[in-house]
């Protein structure tokens, strides 16, 4: 089993210089890329880059920093609804109510 080497996070890639986040404009310290997967059916193509600063990195790659800010799912997840208690012909009976 390979050892993972300690991440610096303060640590930033020269292709950033001079780069801005794609979300709020402040220097970028991250860069974001999409990888071309083998069954691509379009292969010959340049894999999408995006430029962002620590803090939007960390929203995408790191989401668990955020717990506070990631909404708790509702028991009514996949209601096409989600108001079953303000809809009077609800009867609370459809498949997306827990029991």
């Amino acid at each position: 089993m390979m050892k993972q080497a300690p991440v610096d996070e303060n640590w930033v890639s020269g292709s950033c210089q001079g780069e801005k986040c794609t979300v709020c404009g402040k220097p970028a310290t991250k860069k974001i890329a999409e990888v071309i997967m083998p069954d691509d059916p379009n292969k010959i193509r340049h894999e999408l880059v995006g430029y962002v600063c620590t803090h939007h990195f960390d929203m995408v790659i790191r989401p668990y920093k955020y717990k506070k800010d990631i909404e708790t799912p509702s028991s009514l997840e996949g209601c096409p609804f989600m108001y079953c208690d303000s809809n009077p012909q609800c009867t609370g009976k459809c498949r997306y109510v827990k029991e």
